[in-house]
């Protein structure tokens, strides 16, 4: 599927757990040496102990890596993203994704995550293919109160992927392999 490295995009997923529940996440560079995770910030806006897991190695020898060392270090409620840091650990490790510099319209995408993931099974890796229907500007929305805050705050993306909850926080990547976005879901 032109320039997707499905390896690379594996390689690069993870799974963000809290007790209350189970999001996707993807490896990003940072500002400095450490693994930094980009999710969905309601995936992890509780306040909760979040752990940072990825599956690593094939099929005959799968096992899965657990980082419990985390911390929030940045968050935008209204755009429904965070910024993990794994701490003590070295991303030069790692694969990471590269982030788009600008969506297009009507460009194929892939959105990944884990779909039906919970503590009790580990779901796998799922693609679901789509299209950017148009880039958007949500509204910023204040959940506590169910009402808008300002109006055109956040910009977005509307694509054609059916996005299930265990995609939340997980990526959607243009052909180049790039993050065009970060899975939410909103009507």
């Amino acid at each position: 599927r032109g320039g997707h490295g499905t390896v690379a995009v594996k390689d690069a997923m993870v799974r963000v757990t809290t007790p209350s529940g189970t999001g996707a996440g993807f490896l990003i560079d940072g500002p400095d040496e450490y693994v930094y995770v980009a999710t969905a910030n309601h995936v992890v806006d509780r306040g909760e102990r979040v752990l940072i897991e990825r599956d690593v190695g094939t099929d005959k020898k799968a096992y899965v890596e657990a980082f419990p060392e985390t911390e929030i270090v940045a968050s935008d409620p209204d755009a429904d993203l965070a910024i993990i840091r794994i701490k003590n650990v070295e991303a030069s490790r790692f694969e990471r994704l590269p982030l788009a510099k600008e969506p297009q319209k009507d460009a194929k995408i892939l959105s990944y995550g884990y779909p039906g993931s919970s503590l009790a099974k580990h779901a796998g890796l799922v693609s679901k293919d789509g299209k950017v229907l148009s880039l958007v500007s949500f509204p910023a929305y204040d959940e506590r109160y169910s009402r808008i805050l300002r109006e055109n705050a956040v910009d977005g993306l509307l694509i054609s992927t059916d996005i299930e909850p265990g995609f939340s926080g997980g990526p959607t990547l243009n052909e180049a392999g790039e993050v065009v976005g970060v899975n939410v879901t909103k009507d």
